[in-house]
């Protein structure tokens, strides 16, 4: 779902950075996944003690830590390398929803204006999704999904954002990203041509997630 959404804002005219995660056999064939962002993401956590699939919170005052201020430099260099001067850049990477803080922080000092997209999907569908990619308890899934959201939901408090489920996005592309361009003041510029190209990508990736699929699992 979040690939999804991202392909169409990338299409849209966003920059998504420069080389992304090779997907997984069976997986749409662009992932739209900046490489070194998700990679930085792991280490951030792991700094913290923590990987993707923890299901603890984040640590009270974590932003401030050692380990995480080592990263800071990293993280600047990252922003400038992978996305230069483009005016509009795009994160993609389930992580972000535990680490928005950090990543607010440095697009802000980097002279972004920072605003924030979260695709919602079926708790099943996520379930489903990551039985196939790793061998995880549905119930782990599960509570996986409600960790994210809720971290998502408080990582872009302030923020203008937008709220959109993967079965709109499917059904009105269109809609969509003039819903983002609203909420999330996402200023994107798009035609007809660009969202039926699109509509195809996602009909794959609709596809492959099978009959019974933010989602915002990994």
């Amino acid at each position: 779902g979040a690939t999804a959404l991202a392909a169409a804002l990338a299409l849209a005219g966003a920059c998504a950075g420069r080389q992304f995660v090779v997907p997984a056999a069976g997986e749409p064939e662009e992932s739209w996944q900046c490489a070194s962002l998700a990679a930085l993401n792991e280490r951030l956590l792991a700094s913290l003690g923590l990987s993707w699939d923890s299901l603890v919170a984040l640590p009270d005052r974590w932003l401030e830590r050692a380990a995480v201020r080592a990263l800071t430099g990293e993280a600047d260099a990252l922003i400038a390398a992978e996305f230069g001067s483009a005016p509009l850049a795009l994160m993609h990477d389930a992580r972000l929803a535990l680490t928005a803080p950090f990543w607010r922080e440095r697009l802000a000092a980097a002279g972004y204006d920072v605003t924030a997209v979260m695709m919602v999907r079926r708790p099943a569908e996520v379930a489903a999704s990551l039985a196939r990619r790793a061998p995880i308890a549905p119930e782990k899934s599960l509570a996986l999904w409600l960790h994210y959201l809720v971290a998502a939901e408080s990582g872009s408090r302030e923020l203008s954002r937008a709220l959109v489920t993967y079965d709109r996005l499917l059904d009105a592309p269109a809609g969509v990203l003039s819903h983002v361009v609203a909420d999330a003041r996402f200023p994107l510029r798009f035609e007809r041509p660009l969202l039926r190209r699109n509509r195809t990508r996602q009909a794959t990736c609709q596809q492959d997630l099978g009959p019974i699929l933010p989602g915002l699992g990994p």
